[in-house]
């Protein structure tokens, strides 16, 4: 299967590690339970750096200490490649690479 890249606002390809800041919330939020609106909310304006990227683009993002959301691209600018990976973020990517050996 052929993996969407994803693009942000302005046309940046995005990619894990990336740090971006969460301009508007994306039209599929409509109809998503409460609780998803508001995190979806509390997330415009700052800064994350992106977890995972799916086949489709969306990308994920750890906003709270419990939540995750998936994003479409279009809805963030990037606003800093990293440099080095630092030590939490390689541990999850060894485990996101781990979970996608297994599927």
């Amino acid at each position: 299967m052929l993996r969407e890249k994803a693009i942000d606002i302005e046309g940046n390809e995005l990619k894990l590690g990336d740090w971006v800041t969460v301009v508007i919330a994306p039209i599929s939020i409509l109809g998503m339970p409460n609780e998803s609106l508001i995190v979806f909310s509390s997330a415009i304006g700052r800064n994350y750096q992106v977890m995972d990227i799916d086949n489709y683009g969306a990308v994920e993002l750890h906003v709270r200490r419990f939540d995750t959301i998936y994003i479409e691209p279009f809805c963030l600018r990037r606003f800093r490649r990293y440099k080095k990976f630092s030590k939490p973020f390689q541990k999850q990517l060894a485990i996101l690479e781990s979970i996608r050996k297994n599927d």
